[in-house]
């Protein structure tokens, strides 16, 4: 049940992160502030690594309990 939970939870980042992406694709063509463009783009690389995190988490996790784990 509660892997069920977090991994909603990574859908829910992951929707999250592609809404972000599609605003963000004509503001960079558009754009004339590119400190702006590169600040959104900064934050939008460091919210990937992190969902990746948890997705490695979440995929660590699913075969420790499978397996046992380490006790």
């Amino acid at each position: 049940a509660w892997r069920a939970a977090r991994a909603s939870g990574v859908r829910r980042d992951r929707n999250a992160l592609l809404t972000q992406l599609s605003n963000l694709g004509p503001g960079v063509l558009e754009s004339t502030d590119l400190e702006s463009v590169r600040t959104r783009l900064q934050r939008l690389v460091l919210d990937l690594e992190h969902h990746r995190q948890r997705i490695s988490d979440l995929v660590y996790d699913s075969v420790a309990l499978e397996l046992g784990g380490s006790e």
